[in-house]
């Protein structure tokens, strides 16, 4: 196992041209790889033999990782699960990224699979789309009143006092080697108001001839038609520097499939990746959510209840399989959990719908009453909903619909 240095890895570009083969499997060109070779992305490279490699593995310092080559190749293998295991992920783990993202390559899924064994991953598909003709897409010729599309420049991340700054500066220091070889090579544009960042399209990564466009939008402006005007801007740009834009995300993340498609992207590839969250209360509900898309209720429903319990608890010590997640995480900086009570609300409503389905009606209810303390928005429809009918009648379920109830509608008796 060798690590290469900068001036050794265009070595490896063969292997990340093979990618492009079985598309039905794999990524058709991972950029991220691309824009490491080339310094564009920070990042390590690992091969078998630095003079002729057959496997290599990528690491972005951030998520992602990238296994390509012979799968075969046991002297490149017999080293590779203790460098992921013992070194890379940890070391992700310390800086605080989300979790992490392998990418494999044809044959290296399922011994990846059995390295991470202790950290249960997670296997789902995620999408690659590229638009063949951004010269077609027109550009915005107007936004909407109050708000501005400016380019993501120099003068434009001086504006630390914005809303969301922070989120685009951190996108470039994922993607970026630094800032400066963003604002020399990248691009991008955003839509704000006074408060700052409304909405953002930025170029993630950029190799000769193409480049992968990632987009967020602010959670209290969303679907408003922002994210189509600040990724239409993007594709324009990319245009005029003759760039082939491509577009990765989440086969699940229904609005990002939406969005790509109403621009013009072409998918090319599904491909499967594994994954997994530091934070052991967020795996657990990911997990259970996975488990749940996938029609296993009762799996599904006893990691989200997991998770439910070890939020509300803050107790990290009662799953001694999950100790790497364990000793790298810890509750505050949960991102499915830490972002107030609605989103726990949410986790606990699907809780109590699974439950329900599975005829358990007590703990449907119990789930409920755990939403109604965590400020769930749909309460005040529970009664008339026709999908917790079910529930009527049930132990406790007079009782919930009491707390929904404003003291101004009590009489002078209930009220004191």
């Amino acid at each position: 196992m060798h690590e290469l240095m900068a001036r050794q890895r265009a070595s490896v570009l063969p292997l990340i041209e093979t990618l492009g083969e079985g598309l039905d499997e794999t990524l058709a060109d991972p950029l991220i790889a691309r824009a490491i070779v080339a310094g564009v992305a920070p990042g390590r490279v690992w091969v078998d033999d630095p003079e002729r490699p057959r496997s290599t593995l990528f690491w972005d310092h951030d998520a992602n990782l990238c296994l390509v080559g012979d799968s075969d190749n046991r002297t490149f293998s017999q080293g590779l699960d203790t460098l992921l295991v013992d070194v890379l992920l940890p070391q992700a783990a310390e800086r605080r990224t989300w979790g992490y993202v392998l990418r494999c390559g044809p044959g290296w899924q399922a011994p990846a699979q059995e390295w991470l064994h202790s950290l249960h991953p997670i296997e789902d598909l995620r999408q690659n789309y590229v638009h063949r003709a951004p010269d077609q897409v027109a550009a915005p010729d107007g936004v909407p009143e109050g708000l501005a599309l400016l380019p993501v420049d120099a003068d434009f991340i001086a504006h630390e006092e914005w809303l969301n700054i922070d989120e685009v500066l951190d996108w470039m220091r994922q993607c970026w080697a630094s800032t400066e070889a963003y604002l020399e090579q990248g691009f991008g544009y955003a839509l704000v108001d006074a408060s700052g960042l409304l909405s953002w399209c930025l170029a993630e990564y950029v190799v000769p001839g193409a480049c992968s466009l990632g987009i967020e939008t602010d959670i209290g402006h969303q679907r408003q038609g922002l994210g189509t005007l600040v990724a239409r801007a993007a594709l324009a740009e990319c245009a005029r520097r003759g760039l082939e834009p491509h577009w990765d995300c989440w086969a699940t993340n229904a609005p990002s499939v939406a969005l790509a498609r109403k621009l013009g992207f072409e998918l090319v590839s599904e491909y499967s990746v594994l994954f997994g969250w530091w934070n052991p209360v967020d795996h657990l509900a990911i997990r259970g959510s996975v488990a749940l898309r996938r029609g296993k209720s009762q799996e599904g429903v006893r990691l989200i209840e997991r998770a439910l319990t070890r939020y509300q608890e803050g107790d990290t010590e009662d799953a001694p399989d999950d100790a790497l997640l364990t000793n790298r995480s810890d509750l505050s900086w949960s991102l499915l959990f830490g972002h107030g009570g609605s989103r726990v609300a949410r986790w606990y409503v699907t809780a109590a719908r699974t439950r329900m389905q599975l005829g358990d009606m007590d703990a449907a209810v119990a789930h409920l009453k755990g939403s109604l303390d965590n400020n769930w928005r749909g309460a005040d429809k529970l009664e008339s909903a026709p999908e917790w009918a079910p529930l009527h009648g049930a132990p406790g379920w007079a009782e919930l619909l009491e707390r929904l109830t404003p003291p101004s509608e009590l009489d002078e008796d209930e009220a004191e």
